[in-house]
């Protein structure tokens, strides 16, 4: 429900509530993520969202198009740094490494490979642009893997398990 009411206002208003719906979306998937009893939260802000979608996008306009790996760097800082995985009352933030002149260069590497290998370079883009989000992204805190604790016993939702039964998947356990 709240993905059709965020696309209709997103419509009504000629896309300004967009960075509200973003981020909407954005906090219920990461909050509905789990790794064992530790729990992914996003506390990101629409209005503060709107204000660097805004002045990016002017300020890319202005400079013919140079800011925007700055504005790209601003934007994955914002999801990123907003991001925590809580853990017995202990929250861990993530932090973004990322720099401009990172994206810049991987921005044109990607681009120049896929056209000068017409397209078949696309895996290797793909595997270089995930190495560059992982490598880019650190956590403040200590993180005590031996604290999470698998909770699939009081899992409730078998939806995959039910599906896998009916389409006679014998792989999926």
């Amino acid at each position: 429900m709240a993905f059709i009411k965020g696309i209709l206002l997103t419509l009504v208003t000629f896309g300004i509530y967009g960075s509200w719906f973003v981020i909407e979306l954005r906090n219920y998937v990461i909050s509905n993520i789990k790794i064992g009893n530790g729990k992914f939260q996003y506390r990101g802000n629409g209005t503060d969202f709107f204000v660097l979608n805004l002045v990016g996008y002017l300020l890319t306009i202005v400079t013919l198009g140079i800011y925007g790996f700055w504005w790209q760097k601003n934007l994955f800082a914002y999801y990123i740094d907003n991001m925590t995985i809580e853990n017995d009352g202990e929250a861990i933030r993530f932090k973004s490494k990322a720099t401009a002149g990172g994206f810049f260069s991987l921005l044109v590497v990607n681009v120049l490979l896929i056209i000068f290998t017409i397209g078949l370079a696309t895996p290797w883009v793909v595997m270089r642009t995930l190495q560059f989000i992982f490598n880019n992204i650190e956590l403040e805190g200590n993180l005590d893997l031996n604290k999470l604790v698998q909770t699939e016993d009081s899992y409730t939702d078998a939806t995959a398990e039910d599906l896998a039964d009916f389409f006679d998947f014998d792989v999926i356990i």
